[in-house]
């Protein structure tokens, strides 16, 4: 069994990852039918970024390694 490692979207350099998520077509015909466009990634991710703000415990994540759990 693998450990995931998960951590919040918390600033612009995180726009990498996130963008890698809402171009991927496999991932976003589940969610939405279809990938976001340039600008409504960008807009979304700010309103993300403006919202964490307010919100502390709130948040999207990321998935950054996995490693194998010793058990």
């Amino acid at each position: 069994m693998d450990r995931l490692y998960l951590e919040k979207f918390v600033s612009i350099d995180d726009f990498k990852y996130f963008s890698k998520l809402v171009f991927n077509e496999e991932v976003m015909n589940m969610n939405l039918g279809r990938v976001f466009t340039i600008e409504e990634s960008e807009m979304y991710f700010k309103g993300l970024l403006k919202s964490l703000d307010r919100h502390e415990k709130c948040g999207i994540l990321k998935s950054l390694s996995v490693a194998p759990m010793n058990l």
